[in-house]
């Protein structure tokens, strides 16, 4: 059952999905003559490679708008306490922690997937198996180590992608070159102005490629900048956060 209840939100955070939607939207302004410059028609229209390329980068896009909303996602928890009130008085520390994990569990669903919530979850359930709160800051760093991990594996797609554009277009141009000496071979020069025309659609794969590539490749990095620091916040907020619960009121 739960697997059917996540089926509609696994599509919703889809890029393929949205990349698809999006190049679609794209080629149906094309091919309708809204967006009709020469320039658009020959890079992106003349070549089946083209066409592949285009999909791939849409998919990319819709990728990185999808962490840019995760992103932003975050920014909210990091204003808000999500332990709630800090008690006053001396408890011992299985309490605090057992107190401070039935508070993270009640938070609503959407906001326990964070990494902040994750983040102080794993905190204080490692100071509750240790019973003791000393190793934290060991502990905190290899969380963040963990997550630092996890979000750069979430760009493993983006990476692959950005990879894939610039071949893909070399490809198209070699399959294109492929072409004209065949032509050459089987019907002389012929039309030196046909032929340039041949070589000219061959290489707009490969312009096409290093044209999306480029940029690409520059707002994956703004991205992974953003979510350096916004790890960062999560993990100052995190120490703060259980310096008010778990070390100043642990201490008789």
């Amino acid at each position: 059952m739960s697997n059917h209840r996540n089926l509609p939100s696994a599509i919703l955070k889809s890029p393929i999905i949205w990349g698809s939607i999006a190049t679609a939207g794209f080629y149906g302004l094309v091919l309708n003559g809204t967006l009709s410059s020469p320039l658009v028609t020959r890079y992106f229209t003349h070549h089946p490679v083209e066409y592949m390329e285009t999909a791939l980068f849409g998919i990319g896009l819709a990728a990185l708008a999808l962490k840019m909303i995760e992103i932003a996602g975050q920014g909210p928890a990091l204003r808000q306490s999500l332990l709630g009130p800090v008690a006053r008085g001396y408890e011992p520390l299985g309490q605090i922690c057992q107190e401070l994990l039935q508070r993270l569990h009640r938070l609503p669903a959407p906001r326990t997937g964070g990494y902040f919530p994750r983040r102080l979850q794993a905190a204080v359930e490692h100071v509750f198996r240790k019973g003791s709160a000393q190793d934290l800051d060991d502990e905190l760093k290899y969380l963040a180590d963990v997550d630092a991990t996890r979000q750069h594996n979430s760009y493993a797609l983006f990476r692959v992608i950005i990879w894939a554009i610039p071949i893909l277009g070399f490809l198209g141009t070699v399959i294109g070159i492929i072409r004209v000496f065949s032509d050459l071979k089987t019907q002389g020069a012929g039309d030196i102005n046909a032929l340039a025309g041949s070589i000219g659609e061959a290489l707009a794969t490969t312009a096409l490629g290093l044209m999306v590539a480029i940029p690409a490749v520059w707002i994956y990095n703004y991205f992974t900048a953003q979510q350096d620091r916004m790890t960062t916040r999560i993990g100052n907020a995190a120490s703060q956060m259980l310096d008010e619960f778990i070390r100043r009121e642990s201490r008789p």
